[in-house]
């Protein structure tokens, strides 16, 4: 007899809003400045039914966990060479043990919602103390494709 699948340890969903604040010490990890009002306003908006083809937060959390190990914003985005493509932001994989398979977890979502979407590829923003993640994105076959540059405009830069 064949042994038995084991079964999933994490899931992945859209965030729901009973996540919307035990999800903040995860944003507040990834995006330091952003209070919380500022995060129930973006989920809020990111988590309404009209939105689910255009933005999105996805989490992973661990079954039977009610705090969410691993984040994601996204959207899609209209490109001039690609077309259809879906960017995926302030990404964050907190694990005591392993972040790997939330970073995993996460990282195939994207690539589920960008089929359903009709996306041509998935891009990460990643920020420079990303090593981890980044290392275990090029493990997954992405590849850096564009240097992005910022700077803040109007005031913003003190905020």
């Amino acid at each position: 007899m064949a042994p038995l699948p084991e079964p999933p340890s994490l899931i992945v969903a859209p965030l729901q809003p009973a996540e919307f604040r035990p999800a903040y010490p995860l944003v507040r990890a990834v995006a330091p400045r952003v209070s919380l009002a500022d995060w129930l306003r973006f989920a809020r908006r990111a988590a309404g039914r009209g939105r689910a083809n255009r933005e999105g937060v996805t989490t992973v959390r661990h079954i039977g966990r009610p705090f969410p190990s691993g984040l994601c914003c996204w959207r899609q985005d209209h490109d001039l060479e690609e077309g259809r493509v879906l960017t995926a932001e302030h990404i964050i994989a907190m694990d005591l043990l392993d972040a790997a398979p939330v970073i995993d977890a996460l990282t195939a979502e994207l690539e589920r919602i960008a089929a359903r979407l009709q996306c041509r590829s998935v891009r990460s923003v990643l920020y420079p103390d990303a090593t981890m993640l980044a290392d275990r994105l090029r493990l997954g076959g992405h590849k850096p494709a564009a240097t992005l540059l910022a700077k803040p405009v109007g005031g913003a830069e003190g905020e």
